[in-house]
């Protein structure tokens, strides 16, 4: 065991300690994180314009009376994340190209079912949908 927490430092592991012995002979191995995030409203509407300069050729190729972009908020992206499940939305809504007419922004929970759903249309506000 000494030797496995001396090698686990040596690769930058910040701490490894060794609790005792086991009866099986087996090792077993905890981990912990370090570090934060912050939530950021304002990351979200980074995010959704992001999306939006990314999907709006294909919207516009769509034929339809309005274009709508669904932006799942996870948790690759930590602090817009942690801001739709935690924080009201930012007072403005991101800054949309011209040809969506509605952007969703939706996080989910661990059961993978809508957690927050949120709205917003050009020049407008986000608007709370969903808050479970």
């Amino acid at each position: 065991m000494r030797g496995a927490t001396g090698e686990l430092r040596r690769l930058g592991v910040a701490a490894a300690h060794r609790l005792g012995a086991r009866n099986d002979g087996e090792a077993l191995v905890l981990l912990g994180f370090r570090g934060g995030v912050s939530a950021n409203p304002e990351a979200v509407n980074e995010l959704v314009t992001e999306r939006a300069e990314a999907k709006l050729e294909k919207l516009l190729r769509a034929e339809a009376d309005e274009r709508h972009l669904y932006v799942w908020i996870d948790s690759t992206r930590a602090a817009a994340d942690l801001a739709m499940v935690t924080m009201p939305p930012p007072e403005r809504g991101p800054a949309l190209p011209a040809g969506i007419d509605v952007v969703w922004a939706a996080s989910f929970g661990w059961a993978g079912q809508p957690q927050r759903l949120w709205r917003t249309c050009p020049d407008g506000a986000w608007e709370v949908i969903l808050r479970a």
